[in-house]
């Protein structure tokens, strides 16, 4: 409501008017109210390509799922940063044997076999 009242009584937005605290405030905010809409693509994006790869499956029903997953788990550990690095260290984890697959799947078996006999 306070936002509403003084964007009636100056005739500005809000925005505006903190970005005379401090300049880079307008951006924050904007982020802050961006960001949080970026998640559920996210979520479907991964949902979307995880149904195409394993086939079947509502992506928006995983997504929603996975969302729901995600606050739960942020919202009942007791020290958030300490589940975040847990998740992270798997992650990585993760693209490393990803990356791993991938190398042996695009080169072939005797590649290195030729290139040494010459």
């Amino acid at each position: 409501m306070e936002v509403e009242r003084y964007t009636l009584a100056t005739g500005e937005t809000a925005i505006s008017g903190f970005q005379r605290l401090w300049k880079p405030l307008g951006i924050v905010m904007v982020a802050c109210a961006i960001l949080p809409n970026v998640w559920p693509g996210w979520a479907t994006s991964a949902a979307t390509l995880g149904t195409f790869v394993f086939g079947g499956g509502d992506p928006t029903l995983i997504a929603i799922i996975m969302l729901l997953v995600i606050g739960v788990i942020l919202s009942a550990s007791p020290v958030v940063y300490q589940t975040v690095e847990k998740l992270e260290f798997v992650k990585v984890g993760a693209v490393l044997v990803f990356l791993v697959v991938a190398v042996v799947a695009a080169l072939e078996a005797d590649t290195g076999a030729r290139s040494t006999s010459r």
